[in-house]
């Protein structure tokens, strides 16, 4: 920002003197016309002398000037203090941007640790199901020996008043022909629930 300020004031040091050898040259032309110069070249010649010696003069030389010294302390002054205004206004920008960036990844580091938790909790969960599930088969195995070793009449009247689903799962987990007998023992109504059930898993 300060190599900015920088040019910008040798830019301006260099709009003065353009200015300046404007007004040599209109101050030179009415004093041809004012004097009454008649010779058509001699005008020309002094009013481009002017202008060389005005437009070559250094941002130094202008700026020693009372007028350069006057437009300084105005208008470039006026020009800096604006520079000044808007580099704090894009410092603060870029702060409240770094704030912004800064709330951003906090949140998101926040999601990410939610994140992984649930996914520790899910893991659990699967785990846990494994688990219940083998111990749900390891019941049934140990119903279907049970009520296999009975004779069908008792196993059917025992193992009628468990659901339809513990009901379907023991007769699928004994012999086909011990299954056979229990389920001709059981009551008609429920005896039909179960084979609808069965119908249904295959």
């Amino acid at each position: 920002m300060k190599q900015t300020a920088q040019i910008t004031e040798r830019l301006l040091m260099v709009a003065i003197a353009a200015a300046l050898a404007l007004a040599v040259v209109l101050a030179g032309t009415a004093l041809a016309q004012t004097a009454g110069i008649s010779d058509a070249e001699s005008a020309p010649s002094t009013v481009a002398s002017s202008m060389t010696t005005a437009t070559s003069t250094s941002p130094e030389t202008v700026h020693d000037s009372p007028v350069a010294e006057d437009f300084a302390g105005g208008e470039i002054d006026f020009f800096l203090e604006e520079l000044r205004r808007r580099e704090h206004e894009l410092d603060l920008r870029e702060q409240s941007l770094t704030n912004q960036q800064e709330a951003l990844e906090t949140v998101l580091t926040e999601i990410e640790s939610r994140i992984a938790e649930l996914e520790a909790i899910r893991a659990q969960l699967a785990q846990d199901l494994v688990l219940i599930d083998r111990a749900r088969a390891e019941r049934i195995e140990s119903l279907a020996t049970w009520y296999g070793a009975m004779e069908p009449a008792t196993a059917a009247e025992q193992l009628s008043t468990q659901d339809v689903q513990t009901i379907v799962d023991v007769l699928t987990a004994m012999s086909e022909r011990a299954a056979s007998a229990v389920l001709e023992s059981f009551p008609v109504e429920a005896a039909s629930r179960v084979i609808e059930e069965m119908g249904r898993r295959r």
